[in-house]
């Protein structure tokens, strides 16, 4: 395969001296690199390299100015702007932005298309009045003051090139329109040839200059398109290039140069349907790795969305060692846009000098927050919103508790400072954080993300002196989020060694042996209709502006011209895209189905990604001596009834918590969690019950409870819920269910005096701890836990359980004894009354008939709901509900089993599927 640079040379001639003095344009930098190489492949004696240009560089040569950026154009525009319009109608500088810059792109399309601007917005404001105009009405303020932001358009144009122009700069379009005013003076005080390689659609001003060129004899321009698409009606490829021979008058005496005849060659073509993205790239490393190194050399992977530069990195078979990447990757994609995006949620649509927890929280657990706050300071931080139950907290909190940590302090007091000063502020993080990070064989990546933000806040800096525009940290964080949509960081590498991977744009030029194409979709390639622009479709028409049409021939050129030297091309669509369009394929691989040669072999088949099959399985945990060890120090303290429940469900959890301590982080509750609201119910009737141990319940100590209810249950919520906030919403309707549960309960007990003889409270949240002695296990074994309550009724001992979930009848009873280890879900709460029974039991040698149960706040209607030992499932069981000696036999021997396969050395913890 012979390159089209290749061939450019070959037509231009072997006399090196005159190549030296001459001038290579290019549409872009990067294919001035390939030009290098070929020209040491093709001129064998020593020479002087010509000087080789992109297009953007040579315009700004002929025309003198240098482009400034759309931020700094945004800015002088906002400055301009604020000039003309009364200060009362003035919009502030995030409002301005967004319409700002889609005028600026229209004053872009208008000077590059050489329009007259004053008729241009003559007319377009003319537009705007008869889209507006009533026959019987007046028109509001509104649309007079649109109306007159349309008759000023004009006003903010010129004024904006004046003052662009004295100070020697220009946005694009500008840049073009001063080139081609000024191309005559151009040629007469520069005497070089130019070579023109590559172009394709070109803008009136870039027209004018090539043509004026052309004609006096100082350019040779060098089109690339294949003579199937150039002598095709209805191709789309090769439109501007027709175009130009048939209204160039420079072709009318000297013939088209057409330099490429090769789409017809032998190729071959893989047409791939994937389903989503990822599926795209993770075809795109299955084909690579496949590749050869010396294949590799010679292959383009070419993103038709440019989103999918990340996926693919991480998708690049190892055989890949060399990349070139010659696109840049959006500075919104980068690790670093999180950390100061933290910083800037933390105000943002902030009304109080209060920061919301979940913002402070992710600020603070940010990779680039660690590393620059003290970490000792940030766990503080972190450890006193969480044990506090914090919602929201102060800025004056926050110093109060780190006084010594500057940078914290900094930025808990960006709402105080001007725009000025935050830039300050963060350009003093990002030196600090290169002090941390500043090793270049480790944090290479880190130290190009630190430099290019403090690029990023310089400008913004420096426009922001000048022009006083951002008048809030609101505004200053909408600009810095379009800055990052539309910078990039652009990679380093060795531009002509390994593989290649660019997107659509940077193949101009450029011609590759094996291409690899994704994302050939509608609405991708071609992209489709654009709205970004003021100007309607029939005034485009009008003054031959370019229209979706034309964009749609500038994809159709660049799709077709990269196949047309490749001889393998594998052409990958998604089947499932989001959008409007989703599942289309392009209509260019319609069109290329039309193409096909005798040369050519094309093969369509659907795909999908390799996944590998894997199997979740169950995780096991052998027991060493060092479990053991720790297995012994729990049965010393005693098992607790959550916790042998907690085996039965799931060993794995019972390892984690109670032997290696892993517990749940505190997290802050913004809602009342419902084990919170149980433990607030507790509590409240500890507190109720606990002065009436050893006493008879009566109704006058019931009453003195109920009239007591808001203070005690408020008291709870505050010991509990701390600093959350109980007075509006889910949380002031939760505070009311907890006053209804036990206003509820005190109901209930006032109907069991009335209907009982005699109520004796014994014990309230008692201590229990018994130790049992385990067949086969030689040390000391205790079970511990506390009781809600046990009091005695009518001469029956009560122990009960509070649960303010709901609990049915049939959720404490059983039949097999067997089950009441091996099922959490139905036996759990037998399990859990019954330790408390038996504990209760061997300390305090009840003599009178022993009751256990449960009392349910979400079924109290049930009232005391007794454990019961049934004969039998379904209807006709008798049950037993007197806890006797017989019953403790039966329950101890399960529970002995229970202790001595967890304590057995040789039985493994083994993962259940909860």
């Amino acid at each position: 395969m012979q390159s089209f640079i290749s061939k450019c040379l070959v037509k231009i001639g072997a006399d090196s001296s005159a190549i030296s003095e001459s001038v290579f344009v290019l549409p872009s930098k990067r294919a001035g690199v390939f030009l290098k190489k070929e020209f040491s492949k093709y001129y064998q004696a020593t020479f002087f390299l010509p000087k080789i240009i992109s297009i953007e560089e040579f315009i700004e040569d002929v025309s003198g100015l240098t482009t400034c950026s759309n931020l700094e154009t945004l800015f002088t525009f906002y400055n301009i702007y604020g000039s003309i319009i009364p200060d009362e109608l003035k919009e502030s500088f995030e409002s301005f932005s967004k319409w700002g810059q889609i005028l600026l792109h229209d004053f872009n399309e208008i000077d590059r298309y050489g329009i007259d601007a004053k008729d241009f917005f003559s007319n377009l404001s003319n537009i705007k009045q008869i889209e507006n105009w009533s026959p019987s009405e007046e028109p509001t303020t509104l649309i007079k003051n649109y109306l007159d932001f349309w008759r000023n358009s004009y006003q903010y144009y010129d004024k904006l090139q004046s003052e662009l122009l004295q100070n020697g700069v220009g946005y694009q379009g500008l840049v073009y329109r001063e080139a081609s005013d000024h191309i005559e003076h151009y040629i007469q005080s520069n005497q070089a040839h130019h070579y023109f390689l590559g172009f394709n659609a070109l803008n009136t001003s870039e027209e004018i200059i090539f043509q004026e060129l052309l004609q006096q004899d100082r350019a040779t321009v060098l089109f690339d398109t294949d003579q199937l698409f150039f002598e095709s009606k209805t191709n789309s490829a090769s439109h501007f290039l027709r175009k130009y021979n048939k209204e160039w008058n420079y072709y009318d005496n000297t013939n088209f140069s057409i330099v490429s005849n090769e789409f017809s060659s032998k190729k071959n073509i893989d047409v791939v349907a994937l389903p989503k993205n990822i599926g795209q790239v993770k075809k795109v490393g299955e084909l690579l790795s496949k590749l050869s190194a010396l294949e590799l050399k010679e292959t383009a992977v070419v993103l038709g969305d440019e989103s999918l530069l990340l996926p693919l990195l991480n998708s690049l078979p190892k055989n890949v060692t060399d990349i070139n990447i010659t696109m840049g990757m959006s500075l919104k994609d980068i690790p670093l846009v999180s950390f100061f995006d933290s910083i800037f949620q933390l105000y943002y649509k902030q009304s109080s000098d209060r920061f919301y927890y979940k913002k402070l929280l992710t600020f603070l657990n940010n990779n680039y927050t660690r590393l620059l706050l003290n970490r000792e300071d940030v766990n503080t931080l972190i450890y006193h919103i969480q044990h506090y139950n914090i919602i929201s907290i102060t800025k004056q909190e926050i110093i109060e508790l780190l006084p010594d940590n500057f940078f914290l302090k900094q930025i808990v007091s960006l709402s105080k400072k001007t725009t000025v000063d935050c830039i300050v502020v963060f350009k003093a993080v990002i030196l600090e954080l290169k002090r941390q990070v500043d090793d270049p064989s480790t944090n290479q990546l880190d130290l190009e993300y630190l430099y290019r933000f403090n690029e990023v806040f310089n400008v913004l800096g420096v426009l922001q002196e000048k022009y006083k525009s951002i008048k809030s940290l609101e505004e200053f964080y909408q600009i810095y989020k379009e800055i990052l949509s539309i910078d990039t960081l652009d990679f380093k590498g060795e531009p002509v060694h390994g593989l290649q991977i660019m997107g659509m744009l940077e193949s101009r030029v450029l011609d590759f042996k094996r291409v690899i194409l994704t994302s050939v979709n509608e609405g991708i390639l071609p992209s489709g209709k654009s709205h970004n622009s003021f100007i309607p479709f029939d005034l485009k028409i009008a003054f031959k502006l370019p229209t979706y049409y034309e964009k749609d021939a500038v994809y159709a050129y660049h799709f077709f011209r990269l196949l047309q030297r490749a001889e393998n091309i594998s052409l990958i669509y998604n089947t499932e895209p989001d959008g409007l369009n989703a599942g289309e394929k392009s209509r260019f691989l319609l069109q290329l189905e039309s193409l096909v040669s005798e040369n050519h072999t094309i093969n369509y088949y659907t795909s999908s990604p390799k996944i590998p099959s894997t199997t979740q399985e169950l995780q096991v945990i052998q027991k060493d001596e060092k479990v053991l060890e720790r297995l012994k120090e729990i049965a010393a303290k005693g098992f607790s009834p959550s916790a042998l429940t907690q085996y039965v469900r799931n060993p794995i959890d019972f390892y984690q918590q109670k032997v290696l301590r892993i517990y749940e982080e505190d997290a802050v509750e913004e809602t009342v969690a419902a084990n919170t609201l149980g433990t607030i119910v507790h509590n409240t009737l500890e507190n109720f019950y606990k002065p009436l141990e050893n006493q008879i319940l009566t109704k006058e100590a019931i009453k003195f409870m109920q009239q007591n209810i808001d203070g005690e249950v408020s008291k709870q919520f505050q010991l509990e819920f701390k600093k959350g906030d109980i007075t509006k919403g889910k949380n002031l309707i939760i505070f009311n269910i907890a006053k209804r549960y036990v206003a509820n309960f005190l109901k209930q007990e006032l109907k069991l005096i009335i209907e009982s003889n005699e109520v004796i409270i014994r014990h309230i949240e008692s201590d229990l701890r018994t130790e049992i002695k385990v067949p086969g296990l030689e040390f000391p074994i205790f079970i511990a836990g506390k009781v809600d309550r046990i009091d005695e009724v009518d001469g029956t001992i009560r122990i009960i359980d509070y649960k303010t979930g709901k609990v049915d009848q049939s959720k404490v009873e059983i039949v097999n004894w067997e089950d009441i280890t091996t099922d959490y879900t139905k036996y759990s709460k037998p399990f859990q009354i019954l330790m408390y029974a038996y504990m209760i039991q061997s300390q305090k040698q009840f003599t009178k008939p022993l009751e256990a149960g449960i009392i349910s706040f979400k079924n109290l209607s049930a009232g005391f709901l007794k454990f019961a030992k049934k004969d039998k499932t379904g209807r006709g069981a008798k049950k037993d509900t007197v806890i006797t000696q017989e019953t403790f036999d039966d329950f101890l021997i399960e529970l002995h089993q229970l202790v001595h396969e967890i304590c057995n050395i040789n039985i493994d913890f083994t993962e259940k599927e909860v």
